[in-house]
């Protein structure tokens, strides 16, 4: 079976993605997995470029994966991360929307645990965290489990008619 993406996004632009027509609607690639360091983020640590770019930020064949459900702060977590997403997409709720896999998406895995245990106190020094969670980037084809948190990113957009909503 083909590997499977979990993306979530805001119900009104669900919405409006259904009514755009061509590219215009296709998930792009819209959040940096680690912002650039500035003034502001003294403490961004030197990073490769890639690690400043733009991805689509999706789960791996599950919604809400099983790993991330063992992570000792998981309720909150996935609380803060569905707050986020809601104030990031302007929306009153959020719709998961599943998806195949393909070769084009250039698709990586990273374990968000690493950035994580800076969040919830586990470790202290923020910059070795986001260095760990950067570097803790493989091509999808390379990934063989083992991440406390993994999460899928894309480098590519994904066509609207790829995009199934679920009713989790």
């Amino acid at each position: 079976m083909a590997n499977q993406g979990f993306h979530y996004i805001g119900k009104e632009r669900w919405t409006k993605l259904s009514t755009l027509e061509g590219s215009e609607h296709d998930i792009r690639p819209r959040r940096r997995l680690v912002r650039c360091r500035s003034i502001a983020n003294k403490d961004i640590p030197e990073l490769p470029i890639w690690a400043h770019d733009c991805y689509v930020f999706s789960f791996l064949n599950a919604p809400a994966p099983n790993a991330w459900k063992a992570y000792p702060q998981y309720e909150e977590e996935w609380r803060i991360l569905r707050e986020d997403l809601e104030f990031t997409c302007k929306s009153n709720g959020l719709i998961s929307l599943q998806f195949t896999l393909l070769d084009t998406d250039d698709a990586y895995v990273v374990d968000r645990a690493w950035y994580a245990d800076f969040l919830w106190g586990v470790t202290t020094d923020k910059p070795a965290a986001i260095k760990a969670y950067a570097f803790s980037r493989v091509p999808l084809s390379q990934y063989a489990g083992g991440y406390r948190m993994p999460e899928l990113l894309l480098r590519n957009p994904i066509a609207f008619e790829r995009l199934t909503p679920r009713a989790d």
